[in-house]
């Protein structure tokens, strides 16, 4: 059990080209997750390549961990991608497959590069308690458009406690934050204002807000 800070997402590519936004995040934080659709007749097992050229939806998730731009693409299976160039992937099956754990996807590949994440300071939570309600994660978002939208959760402390960071989703660029920690909700109003915090998030994802000194 771990405490995640901070998860980015990454955009889906558009298109076979479009990689710069991938290969950044991987420099920037390290392994990418990422889905794919995995189809055993399009793997290679003597290259360690995979190609997938159709259009179904991802069945399974992968780390993309680097990328060679000149990756041969006679090493794929025929019928061959139009172009050279593969993603270098970690798969979760264990180092007895692939190539200790490892193959190439082709940049040609229909669905690799969606539903990305980066995953950025993960820590065991041993010297603090973490309140929530939602431990599965984001499943579902919907916007308001440039209108705001307001929230809250309430917490019973188990103990004294001094708070020192809240943590929330955000659906798009730049998501403009204000948050407020209130003592009391009581009558449909919160009571007692404790401190509060604003600014911008410049990337969609799970971030953690520090509130500076302890509340």
């Amino acid at each position: 059990k771990r405490h995640l800070e901070t998860v980015l997402f990454i955009p889906d590519r558009a298109w076979s080209s479009d990689n710069d936004n991938i290969k950044q995040a991987v420099m920037d934080y390290g392994a990418m997750y990422t889905g794919m659709y995995y189809d055993s007749a399009c793997y290679n097992e003597s290259n360690h390549t995979y190609y997938y050229s159709g259009t179904e939806w991802s069945n399974h998730a992968v780390a993309i961990v680097g990328w060679n731009d000149n990756f041969e693409r006679t090493l794929f299976n025929y019928p061959y991608p139009p172009g050279n160039g593969a993603w270098i992937v970690r798969n979760s099956w264990g180092a007895g497959w692939g190539e200790n754990g490892y193959f190439y996807i082709s940049y040609y590949d229909s669905n690799i590069g969606t539903d990305n994440a980066s995953f950025i300071n993960a820590e065991e939570p041993d010297d603090y308690s973490i309140y929530q309600y939602d431990p599965l994660g984001n499943v579902l978002d919907f916007g308001y458009g440039t209108n705001a939208a307001w929230g809250a959760n309430i917490f019973t402390a188990t103990s004294d406690k001094k708070l020192t960071s809240v943590c929330f989703y955000a659906a798009t660029v730049n998501t403009s934050y204000e948050v407020y920690i209130y003592d009391t909700f009581s009558g449909g109003s919160f009571w007692g204002l404790l401190g509060s915090k604003t600014g911008t998030l410049t990337h969609p994802g799970y971030h953690t807000v520090y509130l500076g000194p302890p509340q």
